[in-house]
């Protein structure tokens, strides 16, 4: 899960670099993480949040 995760990551931060989108200076987690974040949940948790913060922590 951690390979796909980095891959996800990766791949999402790459792409809004390509589109040129800035995370906004007050954020906590960046845009790539909040898109990788909600690709695995609902790879692995089928789109329970909550669940998958636990995972991650």
């Amino acid at each position: 899960m951690n390979d796909y995760a980095t891959l996800v990551y990766v791949i999402s931060d790459d792409l809004l670099r390509t589109l040129k989108v800035n995370d906004d200076p007050q954020v906590h987690m960046t845009n790539a993480e909040v898109i990788t974040f909600a690709i695995l949940s609902w790879k692995y948790i089928y789109g329970k949040f909550k669940k998958t913060i636990l995972l991650w922590n």
